[in-house]
């Protein structure tokens, strides 16, 4: 899209892999806004909407401070420039869909993850020190290992650390906070 229109200089690509689009404290969107507030980025060009947030509140929040910095944000799939002048209207409708279908799809897991474990399965296939295995966990020797029974915390440990208070320090070190 860049090499089609003459004068556009690439600034680099900001991404966060794997991580969701709903929190704001993502390491690429960060990068992004602070080149942008150093005046480096002049136009952001993003495939859709719930590519750069899925929550209305910080889609619409950043996307306002980029306006006042003369930002404008092209979304590919909805082809929706922030700088015209039903940008906002049409991103506004259609970021609040992009965060329904978030919400629903993290229900649709919870409801998933609660299902498996009325039948006895666990959430996740892979847990240190064990390996599912045709539909059965099996033990990793190696990982389940544990040289000096002192340091290994068991679950009922880490339950009454939690209810007793300052959590991190107590696990770590075994000391009050």
């Amino acid at each position: 899209m860049i090499q089609k229109h003459p004068g556009w200089q690439y600034a680099g690509v900001y991404a966060d892999e794997a991580i969701t689009g709903t929190k704001d404290a993502r390491g690429g969107f960060q990068q992004l806004l602070a080149a942008c507030r150093a005046g480096e980025v002049d136009m952001v060009i993003t495939k859709s909407i719930s590519r750069l947030a899925r929550n209305t509140v910080t889609l619409l929040g950043t996307v306002r401070e980029l306006k006042r910095l003369d930002v404008d944000v092209y979304f590919e799939e909805q082809n929706i420039h922030t700088m015209s002048a039903d940008g906002e209207l049409m991103m506004t409708i259609l970021a609040s869909y992009a965060q329904e279908e978030s919400r629903s799809a993290s229900e649709n897991q919870l409801w998933r993850i609660r299902r498996n474990f009325e039948a006895g399965m666990p959430w996740v296939g892979n847990m240190l020190g064990y390996r599912l295995r045709d539909d059965e966990y099996k033990i990793i020797p190696e990982e389940a290992e544990v040289e000096d029974f002192h340091e290994a915390i068991i679950p009922m440990e880490v339950y009454q650390a939690m209810q007793a208070g300052p959590l991190p320090l107590r696990i770590l070190d075994g000391r009050d906070a």
